[in-house]
């Protein structure tokens, strides 16, 4: 192998290889920008020759350096896991290279939108669509909503939530009756991770975050209790009461192993 592997090795069973015959194939790419194929049924320590390499770099590239990151070191390559398509008898890959990142060029290739200045930070998360509206939460911003009209995003946002998410920013999640009662759900990352929910329409208004809960959960389950049958009431509620009391002047216990209170 010629670099460190992240990605999810793939095991691919009668494949006709020129030259090899029919095998069960493992394809392992690398942080390098290769990808390896080995006969799985012949893999043996250190010394096992590839079916075939291919390098996902063109003539004079080379795999991306690090780019700060501790968890992908020393270079960037093929990360991700690629995906099989057995009916095409393809494999795809997304790779990274230093010199020609996306193979974008500015004056060649047609940009159909640009917003710029919008996102506070990088978006490493999704987005997420919901009746007509696309939500994005990136690193140190709110999160914000941008309706589509004919086809295209609004340049600024029609809401976003009072309280800006930390790295790595979050992936907005939708509930929704159909089209109706949305709501956008998402996480704040930190020492201890807040769930969030906010009214699709407007996303400054906040429904609920899960720090309430330290001080309100309890209120609904005695109500339940209460309420659940009325003939019952008095008896859940002093039940509810008495496990949080004290008895006064315990009695011994009687033959029946009561022990019961003097008030």
């Amino acid at each position: 192998m010629d670099g460190k592997v992240d990605a999810q090795p793939l095991y691919l069973s009668n494949v006709s290889i020129p030259g090899h015959g029919t095998k069960n194939v493992l394809y392992i790419p690398t942080e390098h920008g290769s990808v390896f194929a080995f006969d799985a049924d012949s893999v043996s320590g250190n010394t096992t020759t590839p079916l075939w390499v291919v390098s996902t770099q063109m003539p004079g590239e080379l795999p991306s350096d690090d780019r700060g990151c501790g968890q992908v070191t020393p270079e960037i390559g093929i990360t991700s896991t690629p995906v099989i398509d057995r009916g095409r008898g393809a494999i795809y890959v997304v790779a990274l290279d230093r010199d020609n990142m996306g193979k974008f060029n500015a004056n060649q290739n047609n940009i159909y939108e640009l917003i710029s200045g919008q996102l506070a930070g990088g978006e490493f998360a999704k987005p997420s669509y919901f009746n007509g509206t696309v939500y994005y939460g990136a690193v140190g911003d709110a999160l914000k909503a941008f309706p589509i009209t004919n086809a295209k995003l609004a340049v600024t946002p029609s809401s976003q939530s009072s309280n800006q998410l930390p790295y790595p920013g979050t992936t907005p999640t939708i509930s929704a009756n159909g089209a109706a009662n949305g709501i956008v759900w998402a996480v704040e990352n930190g020492n201890t991770a807040v769930l969030y929910a906010y009214d699709a329409t407007n996303l400054a208004s906040e429904l609920y975050n899960s720090n309430q809960a330290a001080n309100s959960r309890g209120s609904p389950i005695l109500s339940l209790q209460s309420n659940c049958c009325k003939s019952h009431e008095d008896h859940a509620s002093s039940n509810l009461i008495s496990a949080h009391r004290r008895p006064r002047n315990p009695r011994p216990l009687d033959d029946r192993g009561y022990r019961g209170t003097d008030e």
